[in-house]
Parts: structure tokens; C-alpha cells; sequence
């Protein structure tokens, strides 16, 4: 009988020992979960993307506050049609409303303008236009409207719709013309033109994201256009093969690409953006934004 106890004392504490380890790895598996859910992008990014349309053409814009003020930002090329003063569409409440905005535009090549509404457009949320704590490889994301589509979710408070988000990896830093532009690994669609690219900090404990650059658009492949042409084997040269200009199809036939000297702009899945510093500088020079609430003076 001692022996037996023993026996089914140790067949308990095994029991208990699997019970614990499994108790443990729900409660990862639900740590994890709660680590995804919160790693999503957050609130204080979609309340400040907005839906813009400026003649038939839409795009993003986003609210960036400085200095108790609140500024519209989004890219040159959306409100090219406009001069120093223009109106635009702003989509709220499920329509358009029209509204009258100074226009800054930072110097060429930076794709960036800053636009003062006649009041703030959205709730002031923290979010801080820094890249100071970004990293080579860290993982990224844009919100905007592609091809002007509006997700079907519940408006946000103000009344605008919720952005779709896209990611993108960071990849680096070029510089052309003496302006810093960032690349990211990432497909873009038109539309997101003006959005924020946003990260989270890291140096900082929580899930905290920062805006770091406007969203300009893709890097264009420029593609050689082909006509085909049937061929015979004893037709085919040492050149086309050396070229790779000879395909076959799946009915059996071989074709000859031959080149005709057009092109087609194509997706080369490389993401361009431009630093929220150069924002920030024509801010700087013309700080006449809207007051925010918290900030107004009585």
C-alpha cells in the first residue's frame, strides 16, 4: 500500500505539474493575443486621416498638431490644380463638404503641402511628427483611401470615414537633389497619396506610434512594351536566346518577343515618402494654423 500511495502521489503531482503547463501556455497564448491586438495601428492615427477630393481626383490628407495649432497635411501633387487659396472636398457625415484652405507648399522635390482649414478639423490626439527612432527593417504602416474606397465600418467620431491601412517594411534613405526621401518595401496604390507613415517608438514603453513621413507615392518600373511574333526552332538566333526573347505558350506555340520602344509604368512595390521635418519647417515659417480646443485662448 506504501508503495501504491507513492505511486499515485507522483501521478498527482504530474497531473498537477500538465494541468499547470497547459494553465501556462493559455495564459501565453493570451498574452500573445492581447500583444497583436494591441500592436495594431491605433486610434490617435485613424482619427486624423481624412478623405480628400479635389476636382474628380481623391486622396488622404492628415491633421498634425504643432504648437497648439492644427495644420492639414498631405502631398503637393494632390492640390496642384489649386493656387494659394482653394477649396476641397473633405468627406464627412456621409458627404462631401467644401472646405476653404491656404495652401503652403514646401519647396521642389519635397511632395508635402500644409493647409490651413478656417478651424480644426479633427480631435487633437498625441501623435508626434518625429522619425528620430526609426530603424532600418522595422515595420511601418500607411492609412489613406485607395482609389477613394471608404471601409464600411462605423464613422469615426467627427463623422469620417475609417481609412484602410496598409504595411510596409523600411528599407532605407536616398537622397536625391539634395532632399532625403524615405524607400520602403511596400505596394502602394493611388490614392494614399498625403497619407501619414506612421511606426511605433520603440524608445518609448506602450504601444505609441509616431508619424515619420507624407506618403508621396510608388517608385515607377518603366517596362519595355513587346509585340509577339510566331516563329519556327530554326528561326530562333543565338541573340534571342542570349536576350530571352522567346517564349511558348501553352497551346504549343513559339513567339518572338520584339521590343517597340514604348513603355508602361508599372508598380515597382517600392514605396517613397517624404521626412514629416519638411512639414515641420514650413510650419515653422508659417505657424497661422487654427487653434486647437485645449489651447484656444478665451
Amino acid at each position: 500500500m506504501a508503495l501504491g500511495g507513492e505511486f499515485m502521489a507522483r501521478i498527482g503531482a504530474s497531473l498537477r505539474l500538465g494541468v499547470l503547463a497547459a494553465m501556462l501556455g493559455v495564459a501565453f497564448l493570451l498574452l500573445a493575443g492581447a500583444h497583436d491586438a494591441k500592436a495594431q495601428l491605433t486610434t490617435n492615427v485613424y482619427k486624423r486621416v481624412l478623405l480628400l477630393r479635389v476636382g474628380n481626383e481623391t486622396a488622404t490628407g492628415f491633421t498634425l498638431d504643432l504648437d497648439g495649432r492644427q495644420y492639414l497635411i498631405t502631398a503637393k501633387h494632390v492640390v496642384a490644380a489649386l493656387g494659394e487659396k482653394g477649396t476641397l472636398g473633405i468627406f464627412k457625415n456621409g458627404g462631401w463638404q467644401q472646405v476653404a484652405v491656404t495652401i503652403f507648399r514646401c519647396a521642389e522635390p519635397v511632395d508635402i503641402a500644409v493647409l490651413i482649414p478656417p478651424a480644426p478639423l479633427t480631435e487633437s490626439p498625441p501623435l508626434e511628427p518625429t522619425s528620430k527612432t526609426l530603424r532600418y527593417g522595422e515595420e511601418m504602416y500607411f492609412a489613406g483611401f485607395p482609389y477613394g474606397l471608404r471601409s464600411s465600418a462605423p464613422a469615426l467620431s467627427g463623422g469620417y470615414p475609417v481609412a484602410f491601412v496598409k504595411k510596409a517594411t523600411m528599407s532605407g534613405e536616398v537622397n536625391e537633389n539634395g532632399t532625403a526621401m524615405f524607400v520602403l518595401d511596400g505596394y502602394n496604390n493611388p490614392g494614399f497619396s498625403g497619407g501619414p507613415l506612421v511606426y511605433r517608438d520603440a524608445a518609448r514603453p506602450g504601444f505609441v506610434y509616431d508619424v515619420a513621413g507624407v506618403v508621396k507615392g510608388f517608385r515607377a518600373d518603366l517596362a519595355p512594351v513587346y509585340k509577339r511574333e510566331p516563329v519556327t526552332p530554326d528561326q530562333i538566333t543565338a541573340d534571342d536566346i542570349a536576350k530571352d526573347r522567346i517564349v511558348h505558350t501553352n497551346s504549343g506555340r513559339t513567339l518572338r518577343l520584339t521590343d517597340t520602344g514604348e513603355v508602361v509604368k508599372l508598380n515597382s512595390d517600392l514605396l517613397i515618402a517624404y521626412n514629416i521635418s519638411y512639414a515641420i519647417a514650413l510650419i515653422r515659417k508659417n505657424p497661422v494654423g487654427p487653434e486647437i480646443a485645449d489651447t484656444a485662448k478665451p
